[in-house]
């Protein structure tokens, strides 16, 4: 499965803009008369005279154009529409709408000057010609491989029960578009299959008939050739289509061209409805001097595997289902277009939180206990810093730690941060408090789990301990915005706070709780909440016993649980009363989780990576769809909802049998 999904990865990236550009002129040129007819309406419509003799008419066009070369003449498709016809001058094909009654030309431009038409060939050759078809037609191939191996890796992911087609809307924007990027691939992967096979076998027509051939028989179209007779001129174009018409008696004439540009062989298509497939032709070549029938290719004579071959093109194109077809096939080429987007975003958001390295240029005891760090990005390159976004510290040994950035409003010059030393922790506190300027530290781009919504009419900030460092920007970016707001902030003691000259500018907006003030004056939440404006929001961090407080100071009030934003320091390990349990994987093994390791620790053993970033149930990194079984859910990222289909192993746990996947 690995390396599965290595050939999907890096096929899928190198071909998406490709790709993406495929998909979206496909996407348009389904629909291609239906375009040109509403971009160039009055060009490509007839007068309604009496036609003239198409001799007559062609003459007149190129007596105009000596430089010209005729290479084809598309029919009116409708009593009141035009001819068009294809000149050659100096290598460059021009395009004319010709009025069949007065020989008029309503509009005359290159391929660029139609841009319908340029989309066509955009996507068909590139605009290189035969060599752009061949880089489509492999393109195409590309995109079948993708369109098989996706499905297959989606099912080992998510092989049965609930979560199938589950998008998480927390855990991140990586998640979420990896979830939108594996539920579209897979509701577009039969028609992305079927349109990249034909895809293939039409642009790549010469390679996959000999493929075809090994099954079936393929015969080659016939290419006639006529040797110049001195001194005799050729007939009138209305006398050699006479002639076809004469051996297809009452078809409609699609196009006339002239093969090897010499005039002396001309080929017409003409409508051929006994035959089953859609937009089939009888396609007849004569000779240019007499009239008479040099070849036919019929799809009546053609053999099997031919027959197949020409089954591609109208199936690639929607004619064979006529308008419902091209409507699916429109929506499939937009759902390719969302799938390259999701891919290569979800990529490109998964490598946002990889890490890079930064320079340690500031160090700043904030507190005893507490560390504040300055971390700069190379050449002194600014950075980004949302109210309360945080940074992913991948430290030795393995520890990756989270850290909430703490910088005002227009500090772009490093991230900051506040550590807060943990004695009795698993030791990433100690090794960021061991930090000096000059160090290397590698730091993932910034994640905002915990937003704040500036729209709504006022904010209570509550925070505990070192949970003020999420909330000092969010105070600090509320009152630079002149936004109403007021901060609750408890303390151990006097000597805790920290950022207390950031405080002291944000006024009586702010209210200090320190445990050791005499008197003691609590913070009692209820009573907070119960005081605060209507349509208050609340942002809170803090430990886990003050976030439980404020859910059910929440739910004692009947605020609605979309008003109150936490975000906290969960414990680490599986904790003191953790329970073993058994877990089944993908594979139909069941592994044993012991009381004293993590869900994530255990898959992690028995050799499947699990993606673990903060360790405690915040970041939403390591979520995993939950198939079956009940949860003892610890984390602090998922809804309610989102718990019923899914788990965080780094933290939560199964209560006696689960599925996972």
């Amino acid at each position: 499965m690995r390396l599965l999904a290595w050939v999907h990865r890096w096929l899928g990236l190198p071909l998406s803009l490709l790709l993406l550009m495929q998909a979206l002129t496909g996407a348009i040129v389904l629909f291609k008369h239906e375009a040109n007819d509403l971009l160039h309406h009055a060009a490509l419509t007839a007068d309604g005279s009496p036609p003239l003799p198409l001799q007559t008419l062609v003459g007149g066009v190129l007596r105009d154009r000596p430089d010209a070369r005729l290479l084809r003449i598309d029919y009116p498709e409708t009593p009141d529409s035009t001819y068009i016809l294809r000149l050659d001058r100096g290598g460059t094909e021009w395009r004319l709408s010709v009025d069949p009654g007065s020989g008029q030309v309503n509009r005359e431009a290159t391929v660029a000057g139609w841009p319908i038409e340029w989309l066509f060939d955009l996507h068909y050759t590139l605009l290189l010609g035969k060599d752009g078809q061949t880089i489509s037609g492999l393109s195409g191939l590309g995109l079948l491989i993708l369109s098989i191996t996706g499905p297959v890796l989606w099912w080992r992911g998510r092989p049965r029960g609930r979560g199938l087609f589950m998008v998480a809307t927390s855990g991140g924007r990586a998640r979420l578009l990896r979830d939108l990027h594996r539920l579209t691939g897979v509701l577009a992967a039969l028609p992305l299959i079927i349109l990249s096979f034909t895809g293939v076998m039409v642009a790549l027509k010469v390679w996959t008939s000999v493929l075809v051939g090994v099954i079936a028989p393929v015969s080659g179209k016939p290419a006639p050739l006529v040797v110049a007779r001195a001194g005799q001129p050729l007939l009138p174009l209305d006398q050699i289509i006479a002639a076809a018409r004469a051996d297809r008696p009452g078809a409609p004439i699609r196009n006339v061209r002239f093969p090897g540009g010499s005039g002396r062989v001309v080929l017409v298509f003409l409508e051929d409805e006994t035959a089953p497939r859609p937009d089939a032709t009888w396609q007849v070549w004569l000779n240019a001097y007499d009239g008479s029938i040099l070849a036919r290719y019929t799809d009546a004579t053609m053999p099997a595997g031919s027959r197949f071959m020409e089954w591609m093109l109208p199936i690639h194109t929607g004619s064979a289902g006529g308008l419902a077809l091209r409507l699916f096939w429109c929506l499939s080429a937009l759902g390719l277009a969302g799938l390259l987007v999701t891919g290569a975003w979800g990529w490109l958001a998964r490598r946002a939180v990889s890490p890079r390295t930064l320079h340690v240029v500031a160090t700043d005891p904030l507190s005893p206990g507490v560390m504040g760090l300055r971390l700069r990005r190379p050449f002194g390159l600014s950075v980004r810093a949302e109210p309360g976004a945080h940074i992913d510290l991948h430290l030795t040994g393995g520890l990756i730690r989270q850290y909430s950035l703490t910088n005002a409003p227009g500090d772009r010059s490093a991230y900051a941060i506040a550590v807060q030393l943990e004695p009795a922790g698993r030791g990433g506190s100690r090794a960021m408090h061991a930090l000096r300027v000059g160090d290397l530290v590698r730091v993932g781009l910034p994640r905002n789990s915990f937003p704040l919504d500036r729209s709504v009419p006022h904010h209570l900030l509550l925070a505990a301990g070192i949970g003020i460092t999420p909330i000092i920007a969010m105070a600090d970016a509320l009152a630079g915005d002149g936004a109403p707001f007021t901060l609750h902030y408890a303390t151990r003691d006097a000597a805790g706070v920290l950022f207390a000259d950031r405080l002291s500018r944000l006024g009586d907006r702010v209210h200090l709780y320190p445990a050791d003030a005499v008197p003691r004056h609590r913070l009692d939440i209820r009573t907070v909440m119960a005081s605060a404006p209507p349509g208050t929001h609340v942002q809170a961090c803090g430990p886990a016993r003050f976030l439980a407080d404020i859910r059910q100071a929440a739910h004692d009030l009947g605020w609605d649980g979309a008003r109150v934003h936490l975000e906290g320091f969960a414990p680490t390990g599986p904790g003191t009363d953790a329970q073993p349990f058994r877990a089944r994987l993908p594979d139909g093994r069941i592994i044993q989780v012991p009381a004293d390791q993590t869900l994530a620790q255990a898959l992690t053993t028995a050799g499947l990576h699990v993606a673990v970033s903060c360790g405690q149930g915040v970041c939403g990194t390591c979520t995993l769809p939950l198939r079956s079984g009940h949860a003892l859910h610890k984390d602090q990222c998922l809804s309610p909802q989102e718990r019923q289909t899914l788990i965080t192993p780094c933290c939560s746990r199964g209560v006696g049998d689960i599925a996972v996947g």
